[in-house]
């Protein structure tokens, strides 16, 4: 059909079709805008990411706006996708969305936080909460003449620490080795002392223990928690070679 010659005061055209309904004639009403652009376009299929319509469009499924500014057709949500789906949200007293994380994990961001599972704050970000965890070792020594320093350990939130030093190798019982346990200080990086065992030559395995809880022992027990950031050091009292590993369980139980 053609647009009607002028549409002076008007907005509307109609026009006769003698088909589809039995009826003689239909009168059928088609709206412009003043430039001449129909008002109501034909009726389209929809198709995920169309372009937001210029002109009212008669849809046959309900539309969702995506992130991209365009539109996708809504899903009934009886499958996993992002596409269309309806969605509640969390928000803040601030306004911002409230995101859950997939699955738990350490140091999660303070905002925009959904905890999904129990988390432990540690004065700058969320950690997941541990049982009682074995680290893996902290020092092996073959041959060492010279002290060996552990890595920083993280104390996520333990209360105390088990260690144990295993020598193996010390021929002639001539090495000599002393195990300490530190923590560090946070403001100045400064490593304080925790325990100091007594100097060991004999091949064996000897226990350190830190815990609230604990009966002191003279260089073996100390009743005291363990802090965030620890460390163990085995001291060379000697050049004379020794074998040994050192590893620790963090406990949690009190």
């Amino acid at each position: 059909m053609a647009v009607p010659a002028s549409l002076e005061g008007a907005e509307y055209a109609s026009y006769q079709d003698g088909q589809g309904t039995g009826v003689a004639t239909e009168q059928r009403v088609v709206l412009y805008a003043a430039n001449g652009t129909p008002l109501i376009a034909t009726p389209v299929a929809m198709a995920d990411g169309a372009a937001n319509p210029t002109i009212m469009r008669t849809a046959t499924f309900p539309m969702t706006l995506n992130a991209a500014g365009t539109w996708d057709r809504s899903r009934a949500g009886d499958a996993d996708t992002t596409i269309g789906s309806q969605k509640v949200a969390l928000i803040s007293p601030a306004g911002t969305r409230l995101d859950a994380i997939g699955s738990n994990v350490d140091a999660a961001p303070g905002t925009r936080y959904l905890g999904v599972g129990a988390a432990l704050f540690n004065g700058a970000s969320w950690d997941r909460p541990r049982g009682n965890l074995d680290t893996a070792a902290l020092i092996t020594a073959a041959g060492a003449t010279t002290t060996q320093t552990s890595a920083d350990q993280t104390n996520y939130n333990g209360c105390g620490v088990v260690v144990l030093l295993n020598l193996t190798v010390n021929a002639g019982g001539l090495g000599s080795i002393t195990l300490t346990i530190d923590g560090k200080d946070a403001a100045s990086g400064a490593y304080y002392n925790l325990l100091t065992g007594a100097a060991l030559a004999a091949v064996a395995s000897t226990s350190y223990i830190i815990f609230p809880s604990v009966a002191a022992v003279a260089n073996r027990a100390v009743a005291m928690g363990l802090p965030r950031v620890w460390r163990v050091v085995v001291t060379a009292n000697n050049a004379n070679p020794t074998s040994y590993t050192v590893g620790a369980c963090v406990m949690t139980a009190k």
